[in-house]
């Protein structure tokens, strides 16, 4: 999620780069990945990367902890079923 301080270091932007569920702010996603990712010479790169959330700063890009935190958060849900 994005914390009050992400908000205010994204800056003017935040408010068109992130949605509202309920109390907790998120960044948009499109695709499958943050919106704020765009192609640059043939791969993905942030277009706030020096204000970025503090999770990806935490988060590796591509790592485990960041594919898990994305299926946690994708839109269909939280529910995970397994067959």
């Amino acid at each position: 999620s994005v914390r009050g301080d992400d908000y205010e270091r994204i800056g003017d932007t935040a408010e068109s780069r992130t949605h509202w569920v309920g109390n907790e702010a998120f960044m948009n996603m499109s695709e499958g990945h943050c919106a704020a990712l765009v192609v640059s010479g043939g791969r993905y790169v942030c277009s706030i990367y020096g204000e970025r959330p503090q999770i990806c700063r935490d988060f590796g890009r591509g790592s485990p902890a960041c594919s898990a935190d994305r299926w946690e958060k994708r839109p269909e849900g939280r529910t995970l079923v397994v067959v």
